[in-house]
């Protein structure tokens, strides 16, 4: 059996929550860190609008530095879809497209300038 410690050495710190217009759903950016030999990652997870953000790595983005200087700025268009303006130089580890099973959440990407 394998086990999986690195959720435990972690922990997220939350930036900011953006709701949906509807406010059912609510887009999370937070600082993860897990420890002193890893630098801090500003990811984004979309959850239910009653949800704690769970220690967990982001579901929607990640990218590197600490949310209060790398935060992407995060826009809902409608329920159904998000568009996250992202900061120039920097590296992205996760750019999904979409969220969820039934009432699915497009995403969309655009740069900072």
């Amino acid at each position: 059996m394998l086990l999986d410690f690195s959720n435990s050495m972690c922990g997220n710190e939350i930036y900011k929550e953006i709701y949906s217009p509807d406010k059912s759903l609510k887009a999370v950016i937070f600082s993860r860190n897990c420890g002193a030999t890893t630098d801090y990652g500003t990811q984004v997870s979309i959850l239910d609008h009653n949800e704690k953000l769970k220690n967990m790595k982001g579901d929607v983005f990640n990218t590197d530095g600490h949310a209060k200087n790398s935060a992407p700025i995060i826009k809902w268009i409608n329920n159904n879809q998000l568009n996250i303006r992202q900061r120039p130089n920097k590296q992205i580890y996760l750019a999904e497209n979409e969220w969820g099973w039934f009432d699915t959440v497009k995403i969309t990407y655009n740069s900072k300038n």
